[in-house]
């Protein structure tokens, strides 16, 4: 099948979105099970030796079968391109994950979404506005999809969990992993109420460069991004830039002229066509 074609290629060091671009477009199937290293080679000559050895090891049947198992143990499912429930929306960004490891209710992925982000150094104001804000979408009867990060994903993520609504938190590290660890309540009210969503294969610790790549997913699985608070360097202003390459709609909280944190989010209506938003 190909999702565990797609899940043993995920596993595999040294192979990434690009290499697994090439290798369904070369037509790979399940044969390739009981490739041994020359036949991995003569098949799909642009690998590398090093690729072919990790492919020797986790494109393995009865590995692939153990390891499903032990995810099944731990509560973690994974959702591949080729599969119904994988969000359409998704699939319209660049570079749409092949895979999604998910904990929690996977049916939530075709919840109808916005993405509420913002500034890890909220302030007062940045927090009675997310709280605000979330509370009237919840009740309106939208998801909100956030980055478990600290700041205004936490304040969002928290307001979605205390007005009883559905919350998708995605992570810059493996599904199994918490971070930043003073989120831990988040991450298990998360598991427990709504759904968490990773690119990354359990195990995976968080790394600077997985965040931006992150940033497309919040925005890929979201109709809308919110960006409460934002400095005028911030990973929010990246995932907004995303949503607006994709037709998404984009969001402002307007903030005071005198906040370092309100200089990206007035930007983003001042020159780059953003919504702003009261309520």
């Amino acid at each position: 099948m190909m999702r565990d074609i797609l899940l043993g290629l995920s596993l595999t060091p040294g192979i990434g979105w690009q290499t697994i671009h090439k290798l369904i477009l070369a037509g790979i199937d399940t044969h390739v099970f009981h490739f041994t290293v020359r036949e991995w080679l003569k098949e799909y000559p642009f690998l590398s030796m090093k690729q072919v050895e990790g492919l020797t090891e986790w494109l393995v049947e009865d590995k692939l079968n153990e390891y499903k198992a032990n995810l099944a143990k731990r509560h973690i499912e994974y959702v591949t391109v080729v599969d119904s429930c994988y969000p359409p929306l998704l699939k319209e960004i660049s570079f749409a994950p092949w895979i999604l490891f998910v904990k929690g209710n996977p049916a939530l992925l075709s919840t109808p979404t916005l993405a509420v982000v913002g500034s890890r150094k909220a302030t007062h104001y940045g927090r009675m506005a997310t709280e605000k804000l979330v509370t009237e979408l919840v009740k309106a009867g939208w998801g909100i999809t956030s980055g478990l990060a600290l700041g205004i994903d936490a304040i969002a993520h928290q307001a979605t969990i205390t007005a009883q609504g559905i919350g998708i938190g995605v992570l810059g590290c493996g599904i199994d992993q918490i971070y930043p660890a003073q989120n831990k309540h988040l991450y298990h009210n998360l598991a427990k109420q709504g759904l968490l969503v990773s690119e990354y294969p359990p195990g995976t610790k968080a790394h600077p460069g997985f965040f931006p790549q992150r940033n497309r997913i919040i925005a890929g699985l979201s109709y809308g991004v919110i960006v409460v608070e934002a400095a005028k360097k911030s990973g929010s202003l990246i995932t907004a830039q995303i949503a607006l390459e994709h037709g998404r709609e984009v969001f402002a909280v307007p903030g005071s002229i005198f906040s370092q944190q309100s200089v990206g989010t007035n930007l983003l209506i001042q020159q780059q066509g953003a919504k702003l938003i009261t309520h």
